[in-house]
């Protein structure tokens, strides 16, 4: 079917027959016969009549009179908008706003090629058919439209001040019509332009109560009077958690309890997060909590299910405490992609449950990091990396999925994503290796960290993932060097002490010493070897000895072996063949072959000695 612009509404002229027909269909409808009604709007519908084409979609969106069908119900909706009839044009834009796969357009009768596409809300084509609906004066699309311009405000981040204009001069004319739809989104978008829908519970006890306030509040009443059961979710939240002034716990629960009924799992979860607390009135009530919270579980609200794994895993009390339980709960929250429950979900896998002979499971935690970091956290980014650098294995299109995951972050400007992405390629985690890639990402990220700056010009240094290039290397291991990364340091004083071009023994010293005093038992190893003679800095065997022993005590093998030889031969202080024989002794045992021969020699030597005094 091709797409057209819906034409001016004109009423269908109807035959006495089909008058009758559709005034019955109408009756019947009301009386609550819905398979009768939909067999006569059906015939109707088959005429071209517009009226009745809105009929048998909402039917199919209903899925009472007949089974439930998104492909059916948006054909004869998109007959019905493209005649003009405002109603339609309305629904139309509702599911546009809602996303469908674009397929289903394209066919009366449903199929399953839909089933792998994509279903994003389309902002532009539900604006298109809710103005239209609007300025044929249907009031419920006027609020539509005017809630939408102002979801699009906070989307588009352009034009706010005049997208917000006219939003609320929408809102202002669905109100002036009656409709209970407007009153609900003008006091929704006060109390938000208010800021007390986006502060934290806790937080939002201590705003003031402010003229925007009362006027969305009175909006809200208006709404609920009108019988707007989303209004009593607001209403009841606010009564329960909003400002200290305004709260009514007794006012609250009776709101919330009217959504309940009406089948909103918002107000479910409210209520169970209530119970789960000693309030005034309403002692706490673990078994009302868990009821309340288990019904917006089944509403697919995924902090719900979060709620729930805390309530059993530390908020009962001890001896009803089950952390299997808590695990099951976190599950179906993270199903739902709730992050912190995919996170502590992840975490008890990673320890398991022994008293419930629940073993520890890094391929599932990893499994479950590799899901919250395709959702952009970063910290799962981190913590399924460790899990590969620590040897767990996982299926290829899950370190796939999360190298993608970094790509995606890293293209946004993420730089600890682009960092773990360097790592990744450099090592091969999640997939095969790429020094190229590496190479690009540790640079993209050379000024955030000091690490990043030292592997990307280690890769320089070393002609890794591209050319050689030792003047942009020395760049880079001297802004590592300035920022305190050791490696760096100590990278920048061998360049200065081996590479022609740029030799400078004192200042390599100097390094030296700057990461000595970090800790590094490489730099002093190194700096007993320019103490001990051969560079262009005063020689000083005592210091020398001095920083061997520095090392040697730390566990540097060539400086446990440096120390032996000083003590052997009394450099830099007294000769002491028992802690040459010690240092030597160390140095063997530690990989040093050189220290053989020495070695034998002193303890030949210690044989005679002791020899001579028996």
């Amino acid at each position: 079917m091709s797409s057209s612009s819906p034409s001016e509404y004109k009423p269908p002229k109807r035959k006495r027959a089909d008058r009758k027909n559709f005034a019955r269909a109408e009756k019947l409808l009301t009386e609550g016969d819905l398979t009768q009604a939909f067999s006569l709007f059906s015939a109707l519908a088959m005429k071209g009549d517009a009226e009745a084409e809105w009929q048998v979609g909402k039917s199919y969106l209903s899925g009472k009179a007949v089974p439930y069908s998104l492909g059916d119900a948006l054909y004869w909706v998109r007959l019905s908008a493209e005649q003009g009839f405002p109603p339609a044009c309305l629904t139309f834009a509702y599911l546009y706003l809602e996303g469908f796969p674009p397929s289903l357009l394209e066919h009366k009768q449903q199929h399953f090629s839909h089933l792998s596409e994509e279903s994003s809300p389309n902002y532009e084509k539900a604006r298109f058919w809710g103005q239209k609906a609007a300025e044929a004066g249907e009031h419920n699309a006027q609020a539509f439209l005017g809630s939408l311009l102002l979801r699009e405000k906070n989307h588009k981040k352009n034009d706010a001040q005049e997208a917000h204009s006219e939003a609320v001069g929408w809102l202002e004319r669905s109100i002036e019509g009656g409709s209970a739809l407007g009153n609900l989104e003008h006091g929704r978008q006060l109390l938000s332009e208010g800021g007390y829908l986006e502060t934290a519970e806790v937080s939002l006890a201590k705003k003031p109560i402010t003229e925007k306030f009362r006027q969305g509040v009175a909006y809200l009443e208006t709404a609920l009077e009108k019988g707007v059961a989303s209004a009593a979710l607001l209403l009841g939240w606010m009564r329960l958690f909003g400002p200290e002034a305004f709260q009514d716990l007794k006012k609250g629960v009776v709101l919330l309890e009217r959504a309940a009924q009406e089948g909103f799992s918002q107000a479910h979860y409210h209520l169970g997060i209530f119970y789960t607390h000693n309030h005034a009135d309403f002692p706490q009530d673990f078994l009302k909590a868990e009821s309340y919270l288990k019904q917006a579980l089944k509403g697919e609200v995924a902090l719900a299910g979060y709620a729930l794994g805390r309530l059993y895993e530390v908020e009962l009390p001890q001896e009803n405490q089950d952390k299997a339980i808590a695990m099951r709960f976190y599950h179906e929250a993270a199903l739902l992609k709730h992050l912190p429950s995919i996170h502590r979900l992840s975490e008890m896998f990673v320890v398991g449950i022994p008293e419930k002979k629940i073993k520890p499971d890094l391929r599932k935690s990893a499994f479950w990091l590799s899901r919250a970091s395709a959702l952009g956290s970063l910290q799962a980014q981190g913590e399924f990396g460790n899990l590969l650098l620590g040897g767990v294995s996982v299926p290829e299109a899950e370190g796939e999925a999360w190298r993608t995951a970094l790509a995606e972050e890293a293209a946004k400007g993420g730089e600890e994503s682009a960092y773990n992405l360097a790592l990744a390629y450099l090592d091969g985690i999640g997939g095969k290796k790429d020094p190229t890639l590496a190479r690009h990402y540790f640079g993209q990220v050379s000024d955030a960290f000091p690490e990043a700056a030292y592997q990307y010009a280690k890769m320089l240094f070393e002609g890794q993932g591209g050319e050689r290039d030792l003047q942009k290397a020395r760049i880079f291991f001297e802004k590592a060097a300035q920022a305190g990364q050791v490696e760096g340091t100590l990278a920048l004083a061998q360049m200065l002490l081996v590479v022609p071009e740029i030799k400078d023994h004192p200042r390599a010293l100097r390094l030296y010493h700057q990461a000595a005093e970090a800790g590094s038992i490489d730099a002093m190893f190194s700096l007993g070897a320019m103490y001990g003679g051969g560079h262009e800095v005063p020689m000083d065997r005592f210091k020398a000895r001095y920083w061997f022993l520095e090392g040697a005590e730390r566990g540097n093998p060539l400086a446990q072996y440096m120390a032996g030889r000083y003590y052997l031969r009394g450099l830099g202080g007294e000769r002491d063949l028992e802690k040459a024989s010690l240092w030597l002794k160390k140095a063997l045992q530690n990989g040093v072959q050189e220290a053989q021969e020495l070695f034998q020699a002193v303890e030949r030597e210690r044989a005679i000695l002791s020899a001579k005094n028996t």
